[in-house]
């Protein structure tokens, strides 16, 4: 019976220390497995991209004809036609890419149903910094376009598009102009990175195309140069000279129009009056420079673009139409010396 006792313990205390070394390998063993497990997880990021819209559309507004010339306008759409993962949009240390190739009707132009047409440019971000190029392919995954977009980090984040007119000469005419652009997306992008921004889940590949439509809508308007009327001094009422002078007026292209004149601040049963306190001294404005016809806002009083004195017809965009008037300060008894004035509106219809 000694012998067994004997033989366990001689077992025991032979193998102790290999046994001691394989539990604390083991243990060691455990621990890295969970280590990995734990942060492997934390490193990953899900990556995908996915078309979302195949036509979307962006209107500039309602805008003047010569407010175009003058100012940009501009427009934008927040998806256009595309939405990536945004953790993936972190991981730009793989070899991946969205692309995305662009084209556009009459040469980037917005164009009525006359053929005037509004020059327009395209670009990446709302601060107008980053333009794109028709036919030319812009790859969004990278960390400049994307921090212009304030998308790094971004969960499901769409891809938007901005646009912007050109100024210049523009002689454009009442209507609304569209133009349209087709974008063709192409992407690969890795589903799954480590922390050491290597592709573990394979690529997530994929091709589609979007349409924009770019709309705006031009109305008329004019520019009115009128100077002012001065009869200079005279002793008595009638030794004013009459004064003779032009209206000019630039409308927008094909505007048909009237213009009329108010009959003033002080005037009395329809006749115009300058004044000066409570002392009034009668004149009229006639149109032409003989004629002896009133000039004012009723009925058969304004004049008609068709009827101007100089460039007759209707607006042009680009040259002056006059309408030439003649003043007159009326026969009658001379009001105490001073300064007498008024003030005249200028109504035009179109």
């Amino acid at each position: 019976m000694n012998r067994p006792k004997h033989s366990l313990r001689v077992s025991i205390n032979s193998q102790a220390p290999l046994a001691r070394f394989s539990l604390l390998h083991t243990i060691f063993g455990r621990w890295i497995l969970v280590i990995v497990f734990l942060f492997l997880p934390g490193a990953l990021h899900a990556a995908a991209c996915q078309a979302s819209t195949a036509s979307s559309s962006a209107f500039y507004g309602q805008v003047t004809s010569i407010t175009i010339s003058n100012s940009q306008q501009k427009t934008s759409v927040t998806n256009a036609g595309l939405i990536c993962g945004g953790s993936l949009l972190t991981a730009l240390g793989t070899d991946g890419y969205i692309r995305a190739l662009i084209s556009t009707t009459n040469n980037s132009t917005l164009v009525n149903a006359n053929g005037d047409a509004i020059p327009y440019q395209i670009f990446v971000d709302s601060g107008y910094t980053f333009q794109i190029t028709p036919g030319t392919s812009i790859n969004y995954f990278n960390s400049s376009l994307l921090n212009l977009l304030g998308l790094i980090g971004s969960n499901n984040a769409p891809l938007p598009m901005y646009f912007r007119t050109t100024t210049g000469t523009l002689n454009l005419s009442k209507g609304t102009y569209t133009g349209t652009i087709t974008i063709q997306w192409n992407w690969s992008v890795c589903q799954s990175i480590n922390l050491l921004n290597l592709c573990i889940g394979g690529y997530s590949q994929g091709t589609t195309t979007a349409t924009i439509n770019l709309s705006l809508d031009v109305t008329n308007d004019c520019v009115i140069s009128a100077p002012d009327i001065n009869f200079g001094s005279a002793p008595l009422v009638n030794a004013f000279s009459s004064v003779t002078q032009t209206i000019n007026a630039q409308c927008t292209k094909g505007t048909v129009y009237t213009i009329g004149l108010s009959d003033g601040n002080n005037a009395l049963s329809g006749q115009r009056r300058l004044a000066n306190g409570s002392q009034y001294l009668s004149y009229e404005i006639y149109q032409g420079s003989s004629g002896n016809t009133r000039w004012g806002s009723g009925s058969g009083q304004t004049r008609s673009s068709a009827a101007a004195d100089v460039n007759p017809g209707s607006g042009t965009g680009t040259t002056s139409q006059g309408f030439v008037y003649t003043a007159k300060i009326l026969p009658g008894t001379t009001p105490p010396a001073g300064t007498y004035t008024d003030t005249i509106i200028i109504n035009m219809g179109f």
